[in-house]
């Protein structure tokens, strides 16, 4: 069993286990007497009507009449029948259509409805976003070693640019890339000779969603969940290093 057990002493940013994996674009209508109903322009705008209702957890949109419903319950704990009009989604999947995130912005900006210390730098950030119900973006602080978050996606947020020395802002879906972390749950495991080589054979993989490598012993594990499912916390130091599947190059 290659997890290793590691404790807040040495360093670990101790954070909630993983969250169940979110219901995304289910093909069905379902109605529930709380939820809510809002007309808009756009799938995006559904998404976004959700993650500014705390009490939404997942959503409905149907194109033809543009039309949005908000849910006090998940997909799955609400009544469904197949209707390719409609596509549901939980409040933690990822922002559907045309969306492409902002990765790396430089900052300062200001309008964070919460902050905390990390140890883990941007990284920390990204898993800590992922994980919320509510954030939309994030911002790395390296003079204060703080993650703050945000409940708008950065094109809603105004950013001065200090030249990128100390802030950088980056939206929700930007991918965990270079992660220094340990979990379990792989389906496959590889010897490979690079990182390049562990991620290219990921990226060929179409049940790959993230990868871990090791290089001491050349070792690649692929799992079929992002980073941010399946890892528990990002170490300081760690001998293996996580990707998402889509990082860059």
């Amino acid at each position: 069993m290659k997890k290793t057990t590691c404790f807040a002493a040495a360093g670990l940013v101790l954070l909630p286990a993983a969250l169940a994996t979110p219901s995304c674009a289910i093909t069905a209508s379902g109605g529930d007497p709380s939820a809510s109903f809002v007309d808009v322009a756009i799938i995006e705008d559904c998404y976004y009507h959700c993650m500014a209702d705390k009490a939404c957890l997942s959503w409905a949109y149907r194109a033809i009449n543009q039309t949005c419903w908000l849910y006090p319950k998940s997909v799955a704990d609400t009544s469904k029948q197949p209707d390719t009009s409609y596509v549901r989604h939980d409040r933690a999947c990822p922002t559907p259509g045309k969306f492409k995130p902002t990765c790396r912005r430089p900052g300062p900006a200001s309008g964070y409805y919460d902050w905390d210390t990390v140890q883990g730098g941007e990284e920390t950030c990204k898993y800590n976003c992922h994980k919320s119900l509510r954030c939309l973006a994030w911002q790395y602080d390296a003079d204060m070693s703080q993650c703050q978050y945000f409940d708008r996606p950065l094109s809603q947020i105004k950013a001065c640019d200090n030249g990128g020395q100390s802030h950088v802002l980056s939206d929700r879906d930007c991918m965990l890339c270079d992660v220094p972390a340990d979990t379990e749950g792989f389906y496959n495991k590889l010897k490979v000779s690079s990182v390049l080589e562990c991620r290219n054979l990921c990226k060929a993989d179409s049940r790959c969603k993230s990868c871990e490598v090791r290089l001491g012993d050349r070792n690649c594990w692929l799992y079929d969940k992002p980073t941010y499912q399946i890892i528990n916390g990002v170490l300081p130091t760690s001998t293996w290093i996580f990707y998402d599947v889509d990082c860059p190059a």
